[in-house]
């Protein structure tokens, strides 16, 4: 070592003595410099040492030191430079497999025992797990060695300081491409910007970086890329090519349909139409390897990506073509770009379950990625935590005015879930108190019963949409006490569906907001089970009628008014469900209601006990025990309320439906019944009947009581007048001039007779009338 450096000590002789003179002991010239030489150096590190103190530290700072061993076997190798370089394939122990392996093998740079993966490129480091193909003397190691790296550290600054592991995807110098934490403090008065000083454990940086190399004006056929004529690649560039390299080029197929999709709204507005981007249709390959003189670049065929779905299925032999790309770019000829990935990310973690392939492993509980929190603080709200964190922004010219700002296609999402036959997309366990989502359109707060109280609410999820003049239209649904009960049971809540204006955005009361028509589930004690639909501004005599209320029981109520838009009608079905028999309730043009038979496939109105009105006009048949109106109007009521249509009747028929009982007005304005009227029965089983007049035939009567007066159509009728009008038998009528007991003829007073079957009038006794 000594040796090495005296010529060195040498050529450094004159600035020695001239700084500081080397004093005695000195030998001469050929016999090498004394140890115990002093340096006198005033007012330097070195005044008063020996050449024997400076050549030690000299040594120590040297980078041409020569390794040693000391007795332990440990390599001493103190080393002070800017830059190492070695020749090693792989560092590993004594009799031990490679620990440190350099990167894979391609024929113009391979490193003399380096191991050959084309998967591994040429300048990565491997650590572990390592393959066949080790350094001679160095045993093979078939099964790969397990390896780690422990990292320990404490992030303290900005950019590249402020990560402890940082991985940046980058083809640019360092010194841009550091990482992006905190970055723009390197202008400190950023800082009454920033909001926080970032560090991070592990910080990944990926984007749209440049292809390793842009090769222009070059050729192609079915294997290869040839560069121009006397433009081979440099030494550097065939360094930076390795076996299966993406390589894209700018030579397009017109096999794949391509749409304009780029637009110029910014997202303030809903767009008319979704767009994600066009299918690929420019031509693909992976390198295969690089041509010693640089003159061309073996590939492994051509295709374009996914060009089976696409219209442009796999051919062997397929050569790029000469139409070039002018959306992506605009070259005007061939380009290709070598180690130009298509798509990236930060992270892309891959798990695998495969009891068939690894049937030892105890293994059968996989976490993608966990975070775990922990909060210890003396108090709640002292610090914010977040597991995850996505967000986006757009700046420089993607922000082409202020407040403006491009977005990428409508399919761009901050997370997606593709699970098939994952059972759970996304499983939330967090505290009834807390909110499980928050969303500007939709929120879901944590399971919680309402506080106790009447009145009381809470929110089980609502959905927000802004209207044009700044409002917020809130669909919300809640659950809410309304009995008094201060134990409240399950059946002391209802549940309510609607429409809120300007509730508070993420209100997990669900108390704010003006609400407008509703939905409610077991609206009150008397509405349980059923469902009510309620006005916003419904005001109830009945609070247990707030709206129309379908009970548990099937039962319908409401407040108010059924109004029915157009025609309309109102349908019972009958009794076996059969609704073409239903009885059937319509209004038509002139306001009036068409009931029963009057309505197509509607049934007779029956079995009713009273009917009131002011003024009523029946068709069809009327069954009913009571009408009370001050007219009943019989007939078309063409002659008004007081007068009757001659010949119209009311009519009932008995249970065996063979005699029908019939009232009929006639023109004098009396009621007509019984025999009086055409195939009409008489009036029977009066039990009472009170009035001034009454006219007619009676038959069977129990008795008249306080009858005035009970006669015949006329008081004066003659036997003959008897005889010569129309009559049916049993008949009876008062004979004025008939003959009683012991009157001779002529001098009759009248009696009662009757028509027999024959024809005969008779008295009561049996005996032919007389006159």
């Amino acid at each position: 070592m000594m040796k090495r450096l005296i010529p060195c000590l040498l050529a450094m002789a004159p600035a020695f003595a001239g700084a500081a003179p080397i004093t005695t002991p000195w030998i001469a010239p050929g016999g090498g410099i004394s140890g115990a030489s002093k340096i006198l150096g005033a007012g330097t590190s070195l005044d008063g040492k020996t050449m024997l103190d400076l050549l030690t530290q000299v040594s120590a700072n040297s980078a041409f030191v020569a390794a040693s061993s000391d007795a332990s076997g440990n390599l001493i190798a103190p080393v002070l430079t800017p830059s190492l370089q070695s020749v090693f394939a792989n560092l590993s122990s004594t009799g031990a497999a490679p620990v440190l392996s350099m990167g894979g093998t391609q024929s113009s740079y391979a490193l003399p025992g380096q191991n050959s993966d084309p998967y591994i490129s040429p300048h990565a480091l491997w650590l572990g797990a390592q393959r066949a193909g080790a350094s001679t003397g160095t045993p093979l190691d078939q099964y790969g060695t397990g390896s780690s790296i422990v990292l320990r550290g404490h992030p303290d600054g900005y950019m590249d300081q402020g990560c402890l592991y940082c991985a940046v995807m980058t083809n640019a110098p360092v010194f841009a491409s550091r990482a992006g934490l905190t970055s723009d403090i390197n202008l400190i008065e950023n800082i009454g910007k920033d909001t926080s000083f970032d560090t991070v454990v592990h910080y990944d940086q990926s984007g749209d970086v440049e292809p390793v190399l842009t090769l222009e004006n070059v050729t192609y056929d079915a294997t290869h890329i040839y560069l121009p004529s006397g433009s081979p690649l440099t030494p550097q560039q065939i360094s930076r090519i390795h076996p299966n390299q993406y390589v894209t080029t700018n030579s397009i197929t017109g096999d794949v349909a391509q749409t304009e999709i780029r637009t110029t709204d910014s997202g303030i507005q809903n767009p008319t139409v979704g767009t994600s981007l066009n299918p690929k249709n420019y031509y693909v390959t992976t390198v295969a390897s690089v041509a010693a003189d640089g003159s061309s670049i073996t590939v492994n065929g051509w295709g374009i990506l996914n060009g089976n779905s696409t219209g442009h299925p796999w051919k062997t032999g397929d050569v790029p073509t000469a139409t070039y790309d002018t959306v992506r770019s605009n070259f005007g000829h061939a380009v290709a770009m070598i180690g130009s990935p298509t798509q990236t990310g930060g992270t892309n973690t891959y798990l695998t379950f495969d009891p068939t392939q690894n049937p030892h492993s105890a293994i059968d509980y996989i976490n993608a990625y966990e975070f775990d929190m922990h909060y210890n603080g003396d108090k709640s709200n002292e610090a914010t935590m977040r597991g995850i964190v996505i967000s986006m922004d757009c700046e420089g010219a993607a922000a082409p005015a202020a407040g403006g700002c491009y977005h990428p296609t409508y399919d761009s999402t901050g997370l997606i879930i593709n699970g098939a036959n994952l059972p759970n997309g996304i499983q939330n366990t967090v505290s009834g108190w807390a909110n499980e989502y928050k969303g500007y359109n939709f929120y879901i707060p944590g399971s919680q019963a309402p506080a106790v109280g009447q009145g009381k609410s809470h929110t089980n999820f609502e959905s927000f949409t802004p209207s044009q003049d700044g409002h917020q239209l809130d669909f919300r649904t809640s659950t809410q006490q309304y009995s008094t009960s201060t134990s409240p049971t399950w059946t002391d809540y209802r549940v309510n569906l609607g429409l809120v204006i300007d509730g508070t955005r993420w209100d997990s009361s669900g108390s704010t907001g003006s609400p407008m028509g509703y939905l409610s589930f077991d609206y009150s004690s008397a509405n349980l089970g059923g469902v009510c639909l309620i006005g916003n501004s419904t005001t109830a005599a009945d609070p247990d009628v707030p709206g129309l209320c379908v009970r548990g029981s099937g039962d319908v109520y409401m407040p108010w008014s059924v109004h029915l838009s157009g025609n309309g009608s109102i349908v019972g079905s009958s009794a076996n469900g059969n609704q073409n028999i239903g009885a059937t309730l319509q209004p038509d043009a002139n306001g009036d209601w068409n009931v029963g038979t009057q309505v197509s496939g509607g049934a007779n109105i029956r079995g009713v006990n009273l009917y009131y009105g002011t003024g009523a006009i029946l068709t069809g048949t009327v069954h009913a025990a009571v009408v009370n109106a001050p007219w009943f109007e019989v007939g078309d009521g063409s002659n008004g309320a007081t007068t009757y249509k001659h010949g119209s009747f009311i009519q009932a028929t008995n249970a065996a439906g063979g005699v029908t009982a019939t009232l009929t007005p006639d023109d004098s304005g009396n009621w007509t019944f019984g025999t009086q009227v055409a195939g009409g029965a008489n009036v029977g089983g009066i039990n009472e009947l009170t009035a001034a007049t009454v006219k007619g035939t009676v038959s069977l009567t129990p008795y008249l009581e306080g009858v005035a007066l009970v006669r015949a159509a006329a008081t004066n009728q003659t036997l003959s007048d008897i005889e010569n009008s129309s009559h049916q038998p049993s008949d009876r009528v008062f004979c004025g001039d008939c003959r009683n007991s012991g009157q001779g003829a002529g001098e009759g007073s009248g009696r009662w007779i009757f028509l027999d079957t024959k024809s005969q009038w008779r008295s009561e006794d049996g005996v032919i009338a007389a006159d």
